[in-house]
């Protein structure tokens, strides 16, 4: 099977997350998208506890057939690494050809990953293609996918609703109305 792991915190997830997913499902020609989302990162927590993202990642996947979510960073707590968890995956699927998708900022940053050149040869990256310098380390076999380019970000929609602005049509219905039930990202 061809695989996508699509990680990140999803704090909330959004548009952009959809369609980058769902661009990459076309452009990789996937059977199954994964989204992982992180316990927590060595940088940042989230401002969402992490029931109430795997609530909204479930909302914003319902329906499609190629999207899953893969909960056990959650599960395992504390601050996630994406090695240790492709590691695991990567045990128990040896025969399936996994794609780790990023975008430029992450592809940027890899280098500074918990054992990226191990990462590196576990899994082929596919980057959405965005601005930016796609170069930085040079013995990574990159997939590249086109699509629409959405500017918006989990904290453009934190700001919003700190600041009373609308975040309908940038995140699904269901998870405005969750947010806005739950207070979060006040």
């Amino acid at each position: 099977m061809r695989i996508g792991i699509f990680g990140g915190s999803f704090d909330p997830p959004h548009i952009g997350h959809l369609i980058i997913a769902q661009e990459s499902v076309i452009g990789l020609d996937l059977d199954k998208l994964c989204f992982m989302p992180l316990n927590r990162s060595k940088d940042k927590k989230p401002c969402a506890g992490p029931e109430e993202r795997l609530d909204m990642l479930r909302m914003a996947i319902k329906g499609n057939e190629f999207f899953d979510i893969d909960d056990r960073e959650i599960k395992r707590g504390g601050i996630t690494y994406s090695i240790d968890s492709i590691t695991e995956i990567k045990a128990t699927r040896a025969n399936d050809e996994l794609f780790f998708i990023l975008g430029t900022d992450a592809l940027n940053s890899l280098p500074a990953w918990k054992n990226a050149k191990k990462l590196i040869k576990l899994v082929k990256f596919a980057l959405y293609k965005r601005q930016g310098n796609y170069g930085i380390m040079p013995d990574i076999d990159i997939a590249y996918i086109d699509g629409p380019i959405i500017d918006v970000s989990s904290s453009l929609i934190r700001e919003r609703v700190k600041k009373g602005v609308s975040i309908r049509y940038i995140v699904p219905l269901e998870i405005e109305q969750y947010i806005y039930a739950k207070g979060l990202y006040k």
